[in-house]
């Protein structure tokens, strides 16, 4: 894992690569990524903040991994792709709204 500066100091598309790629890295038989990581290739709509601010969450996450529960890790990491969902859905509506006015 990189640093936070190092993450924040990264290209739009580096920074979505970085998250697929720690979305394709977590292997657990509750949750599948494969919908997380197919909005994050496929969404250019997601803002830069907003993948930060995943990346923050997502770290923490996995640098804690060893103080939780297996409960609470699958409770996180659900939370953390349920947002991204959320975000990528209020960004596509936004956007879409925005071409509707022109």
């Amino acid at each position: 894992m990189i640093s936070t500066k190092q993450f924040t100091q990264l290209t739009y598309q580096e920074k979505k690569q970085t998250l697929i790629d720690m979305f394709s890295q977590l292997k657990d038989n509750d949750i599948s990524f494969d919908d997380t990581i197919f909005l994050l290739n496929a969404s250019n709509k997601i803002s830069e903040t907003i993948l930060d601010k995943i990346y923050l969450q997502l770290r923490d996450v996995l640098q804690n991994a060893k103080n939780m529960s297996q409960e609470k890790y699958l409770e996180r990491l659900k939370k953390i792709e349920a947002q991204i969902k959320e975000d990528t859905e209020k960004e596509s509506a936004e956007a879409d709204a925005l071409l509707d006015n022109i």
